[in-house]
């Protein structure tokens, strides 16, 4: 069962994608943490067991939440822990729009197909389930294409995601990899 504090104070576009994906007309995920429980649905499916971290860098703030293993965290843990939720809205294989709420602040992410002004937004979304990985990106530093979406269920290129992933949040989030193995028990990551 889906916690409703995960979805609690819904803007108006987020009302109308949780629309969606209850009737299943469009692609459209929905990854939403707030440090003490989480939930990842794809399709209208909720997953089960999954990992997921989520990453988000704007105006100043950094905030990295999500679930590894059975534990959910907040990254730095001094850190007070806030909602995210991270609306994946598949338009097209090479179409993919990010509706973001952060500490109830919504916002959408895309890419631009002309030259904008540079952001200093960041997002970074992995989720990796024992069949398969996905890898959602948005870095607002960069010119124009700004976000990258990457599903695989291949297991070498999941290996290889995770590893670029990590290295991504880790350099955005020091000691984030070491909090992990720790949060972990044994270094293991959970598959």
């Amino acid at each position: 069962m889906v916690k409703k504090s995960l979805f609690e104070n819904l803007a108006e576009k987020e009302q109308r994608l949780l629309t969606q994906l209850s009737k299943k007309k469009k692609d459209i995920q929905v990854l939403a943490c707030n440090g003490k429980e989480s939930c990842a649905l794809i399709d209208h499916t909720k997953l089960e067991p999954y990992n997921l971290i989520i990453g988000i860098i704007r105006n100043d703030e950094k905030l990295c939440i999500g679930r590894y293993g059975e534990q959910h965290f907040s990254f730095p843990v001094d850190e007070s822990t806030s909602l995210i939720r991270v609306w994946i809205d598949v338009i097209e294989q090479n179409d993919v729009k990010f509706h973001i709420n952060c500490r109830d602040q919504y916002y959408e992410l895309f890419n631009d197909d002309e030259e904008v002004e540079y952001n200093d937004e960041i997002m970074i979304a992995l989720l990796h389930c024992p069949d398969f990985v996905q890898f959602s990106v948005y870095d607002g530093n960069l010119p124009y294409r700004k976000s990258s979406h990457i599903f695989t269920a291949s297991r070498t290129a999941s290996e290889n995601i995770k590893i670029i992933a990590h290295s991504m949040l880790n350099q955005h989030f020091p000691g984030l990899s070491r909090f992990l193995i720790q949060l972990d028990g044994d270094g293991n990551e959970a598959e």
